[in-house]
């Protein structure tokens, strides 16, 4: 087990869907629809922490809408922390949890944050307005 994580796409309508299958009584089944990862990530909780303290609450498992503007400002944090290593605690920390891996400004964070940085500016450069983009989280 661990903090597993995705930045997903899907259409305004499956959005929808979703949304209403999780506010009824689950006794119907998930709706069949098209979701398209984007990133995934395996606990990278500085993301985490950049989606909970920006965004808004991430619940277990459900979808947390994000804007261009959220990734935007990620890739912006991520590339101040890769070009200078100190400013990680302060735009970029950490996020204790049960499951939720290092919390240590290591070179595995580091690491992290480079490759994050390609990521989420390959995602910024595709950015689709039409479709709706969230954040997931499992732990």
């Amino acid at each position: 087990m661990g903090l597993d994580q995705a930045l997903r796409r899907m259409s305004p309508e499956t959005y929808r869907r979703i949304q209403e299958w999780e506010a009824g009584d689950h006794e119907a089944d998930y709706p069949d629809v098209h979701v398209e990862e984007l990133w995934v990530g395996r606990k990278e909780n500085h993301i985490h922490c950049y989606f909970e303290g920006e965004v808004g609450d991430v619940e277990n498992c459900a979808y947390l809408r994000v804007e261009r503007e959220h990734i935007e400002r990620l890739v912006d944090r991520l590339a101040k922390v890769h070009a200078d290593h100190e400013l990680a605690g302060a735009l970029l920390p950490t996020q204790a949890g049960f499951f939720f891996g290092s919390t240590d400004f290591d070179e595995w964070y580091f690491k992290d944050v480079e490759a994050e940085l390609k990521e989420f500016t390959e995602i910024l450069e595709h950015w689709d307005p039409y479709e709706i983009h969230v954040y997931w989280a499992w732990w």
